[in-house]
């Protein structure tokens, strides 16, 4: 049987974000990925190795034509026409967008770091030798600019001193807040239940329904067994509160 159209590969690419999605618990995970393109390549009938370069050749041509329509020239009588498959790849959009900002940061940061060494260069070139006391002077003397800047030499620069430029202050900010992602779905439970949705998602779609049907029973089971133990607390605690403690015995006066 024939390997199914680009349009069905994309589609069903689509559904296993494990693949595209750096946020994704499972993104660093080989297996998963694995287990994942196995599913792929059944479902259009294409060995893995095919579907691979199959979507990667896809995904850099969209690449491209976003690159294309973004730094395109202003004039509108010459509008880029559109890849074909443009539209429905259109969900990739923020992953690229993500993985643009991560390296532009880093390439700022980079010839940040560059410039710095330059000009640290520049500056120790400008300032001339110490005099030596016992090197005869000219007739005329030295100039008191020349003077000032061996007796006053400018500091060099110092990386400990300067100023983390824009590029850095980004970048930390962008990797706290993924840090702080990534903390929040390290939950073992949210890690349980994603776990349990790449296996079903493997399943048929009539298995799918199956198991979706029977998960809300239970958990709405458990949820009205939660919600009685909640209230018989709550019952048993209020009747603890209206124990009343009894008098001390009164003695009459015989």
């Amino acid at each position: 049987m024939a390997c199914s159209s680009d349009e069905a590969l994309i589609e069903i690419v689509r559904r296993y974000e494990v693949l595209y999605n750096r946020k994704h618990t499972f993104y660093h995970d080989n297996r998963q990925k694995e287990n994942a393109w196995e599913e792929i390549s059944r479902e259009i009938h294409c060995s893995v190795a095919t579907c691979k370069k199959r979507w990667n050749s896809l995904r850099d041509n969209y690449r491209k034509s976003l690159r294309k329509r973004q730094h395109q020239s202003g004039d509108e009588s010459k509008p880029i026409k559109k890849w074909k498959y443009e539209d429905i790849m259109s969900f990739m959009t923020p992953f690229f967008a993500e993985r643009e900002q991560t390296s532009n940061i880093q390439q700022n940061e980079s010839e940040s770091e560059e410039a710095v060494d330059i000009e640290q260069q520049e500056e120790s070139n400008s300032i001339p030798p110490s005099l030596n006391s016992d090197t005869p002077t000219s007739s005329r003397g030295s100039s008191p600019t020349t003077i000032s800047k061996v007796m006053n030499p400018t500091p060099k620069f110092s990386r400990q001193q300067h100023v983390p430029p824009m590029a850095q202050v980004l970048k930390n900010y962008f990797d706290q807040k993924q840090a702080a992602k990534s903390e929040k779905k390290s939950d073992s439970l949210q890690k349980f239940f994603d776990a349990m949705q790449e296996t079903v998602r493997t399943f048929a779609p009539e298995f799918q329904i199956e198991i979706k049907s029977q998960i809300s029973t239970l958990v709405s089971e458990y949820e009205f067994k939660n919600l009685m133990a909640q209230k018989a607390k709550q019952d048993q605690q209020h009747d603890e509160q209206q124990v009343v403690t009894p008098s001390p015995p009164y003695y009459h006066n015989l």
